[in-house]
């Protein structure tokens, strides 16, 4: 028996290191760190919301306006959502503008148009993002409808006299292709602003009723190209992680 003994002893320590050697290989292990501590950009959620603040773009023509090149601002008037499948995003759009307004009508000392200016769109549309880094620009295209509505009075330019009380409507067929820029600066939370152009193919009916007569009716059909510098900066609310 002590001749078994110095053996045993011998293969202990032997067993003992090669543990300590396992052990200390899976040290070597690389570093698997949850998911959850990665910045996720919006192509990581299933969906997004956002909300225009700002918008400074060109609105359709009134009547025959003088000043119909002009920019107008506005803010909070628009809202957005996108369904998001990688780098492509489909979106649905609705925008929504009221005020008073006057313009110069058919020449800068003939008239002067005051009243109520309603204009609004829905659009359905893409983005494809061009990276997926926290930065990312994008580009795509909307299809839509827009209404506009004009509804006021016409004055002398001269004496102030009112002329006639007017009533221009305009449903379009609006196109829209687009280019923006997007900084997804926290999770699910990044702002934006997007450029383009709407191109629009509308009927026009325009009534007109003289002070102390009866009212004339003119229809159009027009194509209008409206310059949008900035159409909207967003905050956009990306949820639904894909993860």
């Amino acid at each position: 028996m002590k001749i078994f003994l110095p053996f045993f002893i011998l293969a202990s320590i032997f067993t003992a290191g090669n543990a300590q050697v396992v052990k200390t290989d899976t040290t070597n292990a690389p570093l698997v760190y949850p998911k959850n501590q990665k910045k996720l950009i919006q192509s990581d959620f299933m969906y997004s919301i956002a909300v225009s603040g700002y918008s400074y773009q060109q609105l359709p023509k009134i009547m025959n306006q003088v000043n119909y090149s002009d920019y107008k601002s506005s803010y909070l008037n628009g809202l957005m959502i996108k369904f998001n499948d990688n780098q492509i995003s489909y979106r649905l759009t609705g925008y929504y503008y009221k005020d008073d307004i006057s313009f110069k009508n058919n020449c800068n000392s003939c008239e002067i148009a005051k009243g109520k200016l309603t204009d609004y769109s829905f659009k359905i549309g893409f983005e494809k993002n061009i990276s997926y880094s926290s930065v990312q620009p994008y580009f795509g295209v909307d299809l839509g409808y827009r209404y506009n509505q004009f509804q006021g009075t016409s004055y002398d330019f001269n004496s102030g006299a009112a002329l006639y009380d007017a009533n221009a409507q305009k449903n379009s067929v609006v196109f829209s292709p687009f280019f923006g820029l997007r900084y997804n600066f926290v999770n699910h939370f990044s702002i934006g602003a997007e450029a383009g152009l709407d191109i629009l193919y509308s009927y026009e009916r325009q009534e007109k009723t003289p002070v102390g007569s009866f009212p004339s009716v003119n229809k159009y059909n027009r194509w209008e190209y409206l310059l949008k510098p900035l159409s909207m900066i967003t905050l956009q609310y990306s949820f639904g992680s894909v993860y």
